[in-house]
């Protein structure tokens, strides 16, 4: 009877440990970052909110240009170092403080919708560049859904890929340790300036390798940094992140404001076609903001806080 009463009460517990027990920001048990952000970052970071921005999004699929919506959602978290999943708190093994992003993008094609997401957990201290510690990636349509996640352990990242392509299939594999395109977005939060410049090796975006079908490793690619001096994206004082793949066809450009929070209010994605015969480009820019416990924000009466992210989808 007492260990049925202890099972009731283990159950019980997990129950009410759901959505609106994560992100809890300021509840942080582990060393909070000790950079050149120092105070500012804390009070940003770490008030126990998440900062939740949306974009008008211009996406390239199929040779056409089709419109939709992209929401990016910076949180900071505890995170188990070993299982590399968010520390609940239910044992005693080491974690660490990690900016964690939620890039959901969504657009129509035709009759039929894609539903995108992408999460990367990138360590908050740092006093060099830190490479992911891992990268989730899920992505569904009306032809079925693939997921995709990476898992930085020693000097390798332990890959599992499921689709419903043939070709793709059910993959577990390794790889050696290279930049993730998907963590460049949290670092340049953390720190731009830790981002490696030049010729260097990246594993692309797991929502381009999704769409392009392209092998799971990295690719060649050159990384440059400059001031942002066209007038076509909200803010002031831009700079420009480029990652250029010119054996994909492929480059990004990120672009975020010089000075702390480095808000990144908006981005390209520039792709050429098979042979090389057209460039296809997608673009979002920033349309609100907002800074909040959203997993606290889930009743009825919650719903105007999408009017004013000015969400449609």
């Amino acid at each position: 009877m007492q260990y049925f009463i202890q099972f009731c009460s283990l159950l019980i517990f997990l129950f009410f440990t759901n959505c609106s027990g994560q992100d809890t920001g300021d509840q942080s048990t582990v060393e909070k970052i000790e950079n050149q952000s120092n105070g500012e970052f804390n009070a940003y970071w770490y008030a126990g909110k998440a900062e939740i921005t949306s974009y008008d999004l211009q996406q390239a699929r199929y040779d056409e240009i089709h419109n939709g919506e992209a929401v990016l959602i910076f949180v900071t978290e505890d995170f188990l170092v070993e299982k590399q999943v968010k520390d609940e708190g239910l044992s005693q093994n080491a974690s660490v403080s990690v900016l964690k992003l939620n890039f959901v993008r969504k657009f129509p094609t035709g009759i039929y919708d894609y539903s995108m997401m992408t999460s990367s957990f990138i360590p908050v201290h740092q006093k060099k560049y830190s490479p992911a510690m891992k990268v989730s990636s899920s992505a569904q349509e009306w032809c079925g859904h693939a997921w995709l996640q990476l898992n930085k352990k020693g000097e390798e990242y332990e890959v599992q890929s499921n689709s419903y392509f043939e070709g793709e299939g059910d993959v577990h594999t390794t790889i050696e340790t290279s930049i993730l395109e998907d963590g460049l977005w949290a670092q340049l939060r953390l720190n731009p300036d830790l981002v490696p410049i030049g010729e260097q090796m990246v594993f692309p975006s797991s929502q381009y390798i999704r769409m392009a079908h392209k092998a799971l490793h990295a690719y060649p690619a050159v990384i440059s940094k400059s001031d942002y001096l066209k007038e076509d994206m909200p803010g002031h004082q831009l700079v420009e992140l480029k990652v250029d793949y010119q054996n994909l066809g492929r480059r990004l450009e990120i672009i975020y404001t010089a000075n702390f929070p480095h808000e990144i209010v908006g981005w390209r994605e520039l792709t050429s076609t098979a042979n090389n015969s057209n460039t296809f480009t997608t673009v979002a820019r920033k349309k609100a903001q907002l800074k909040s416990p959203y997993w606290n924000k889930n009743s009825a009466i919650d719903a105007p806080l999408r009017d004013s992210l000015k969400l449609k989808f």
